[in-house]
């Protein structure tokens, strides 16, 4: 029996030992990796947070809050404190409010605003997203539920797999550098809207009633009795919203449904956070920085009446930025290709009816002197033989559904080494379920880090020059 025993304890440190000792040897020889990106935000954000002792305004959500707010301007205009507590809505709403809860405080104001949208309706949480975030801010952890905790763990695993394989090289504005002080970004791109149709077709809005699961609801309504406890007030809120985004058709019954079913007041109105698309910048929820003053200004009037503060809300709005682009009509080009022209470049609309049947698409970085730089929707649809379809650098944005009936497509070049700034939810909507995204080896921690980009991670595969 003793023998029995020895044996197993030397196996358990045997297979033990490994598990344990590999996130500490990772962690030792990687160090920290995304000290720079925008994930790393979360630390400062949190800081403020704790740190802000006098009655504050917390807006708790995902990226829409971090594009949304001028919290200088809010401060100035209501006289409280404002926390910008948003960051990314692919952590999850319910990470947000449970990081958040213990700085919560007597006399607080609490706004939960998440994008509407299923990802963050949900009680749901991206692991391997609040690992990244929690890398050089590793004690936050202990404010999740112990579940939470338990699977944060489970996930430091595959987070330390692909760490091992990347170097992230962020770029403004999603970088840790395009925040203010206040948590705000504050980058120069964020101007206007550099969206080819002005809205992104594969974020389309929909607030209608099968949103509101009750899963969702119970821990609004569990959140807000605890906040209540603390003698704080707290409020639903909604995101600010591209308008040729939104489907309306139930906007009535979803507001109605919502008020029904929770337990604490509503702040706002879809209809009166739902702007014009030149307020936009590259989301159907990420304001420029006159859009963002905007929204700011219509949540103080909102606040000032909800909670009767009688303050004279004074924040000038800039004039309505353009569009980076001006649209005009298809050019008939010198190439196989229908481009249409948008600013000082060209976009790729389709391939022409004589070369449907070709098995090859390589796109030149330039025809007839302008600069190819997008993909548009379309662009490589109904080409029943096409497999390869090679990109040129100069790409920068790639719209949704580009092989729509090409179910044989399984090769998509991309010679960008660092990863187009717009990229649709569904550029691969209808080529082969076997499709490759295949980008230069040292463009990986761009795409692997990329905003956009996370949805196509287990697409990606790194080539050679020469093999293409």
């Amino acid at each position: 029996m003793k023998k029995f025993i020895i044996k197993f304890i030397i196996l358990f440190v045997i297979v033990l030992t490994p598990i344990i000792s590999f996130p500490i040897i990772c962690n030792a020889m990687q160090g920290d990796k995304y000290g720079e990106s925008y994930y790393a935000e979360l630390k400062y954000k949190t800081e403020r947070l704790d740190n802000t002792k006098e009655n504050k305004i917390i807006f708790i959500g995902g990226s829409s809050l971090a594009f949304g707010l001028r919290s200088d301007k809010l401060e100035e205009a209501l006289g409280y404190k404002v926390i910008n507590y948003g960051l990314y809505a692919s952590l999850g709403t319910k990470v947000m409010m449970d990081l958040a809860y213990p700085s919560i405080n007597s006399g607080d104001v609490v706004i939960i605003a998440p994008e509407i949208n299923n990802e963050t309706y949900s009680t749901s949480i991206n692991y391997g997203v609040l690992n990244k975030c929690l890398e050089n801010c590793k004690t936050l952890i202990r404010r999740l539920s112990l579940d939470d905790q338990v699977k944060t763990l489970i996930n430091k695993y595959p987070y330390y797999i692909e760490k091992i394989s990347t170097n992230p090289n962020p770029v403004a504005p999603y970088d840790l550098a395009s925040f203010n002080e206040y948590g705000d970004i504050e980058s120069d791109v964020v101007k206007n809207n550099i969206l080819y149709s002005y809205y992104d077709d594969s974020q389309l809005v929909m607030p209608n009633k099968k949103l509101l699961n009750n899963d969702f609801i119970d821990m609004l309504n569990s959140y807000a009795n605890n906040v209540k406890k603390k003698n704080a007030k707290i409020y639903f809120s909604y995101s600010p919203t591209n308008k040729l985004s939104l489907v309306d058709d139930d906007l009535n019954e979803f507001e109605t449904t919502l008020k029904n079913k929770l337990n604490f007041d509503i702040l706002g109105s879809v209809l009166n956070y739902t702007y014009h698309q030149d307020y936009f910048y590259d989301t159907n929820y990420h304001l420029n920085y006159t859009g963002s003053v905007l929204h700011t200004k219509n949540l103080a009037t909102d606040i000032n009446q909800k909670l009767d503060l009688k303050k004279e809300i004074n924040i000038e709005v800039p004039a309505k930025p353009a569009p980076k682009y001006e649209i005009s009509e298809d050019v008939d080009s010198s190439t196989f290709f229908n481009v249409r022209k948008y600013g000082q470049s060209y976009v790729i609309t389709g391939v022409k009816d004589d070369y449907k049947n070709l098995e090859k698409v390589v796109v030149p970085s330039s025809i007839d002197g302008y600069v190819v730089d997008g993909i548009f929707g379309g662009a490589f649809a109904n080409m029943p033989n096409l497999e390869v379809v090679i990109l040129p650098d100069t790409i920068d944005q790639i719209n949704n559904d580009i092989f729509l009936n090409s179910p044989n497509v399984t090769r998509l070049y991309i010679q960008n080494k660092v990863a187009p700034s717009i990229v649709g939810n569904g550029i691969l909507n209808g080529a082969s379920p076997d499709i490759k995204i295949y980008i230069p080896k040292e463009a990986m921690a761009s795409y692997s880090i990329g905003y956009t980009w996370l949805s196509y991670k287990k697409y990606l595969v790194t080539y050679q020059k020469e093999e293409i």
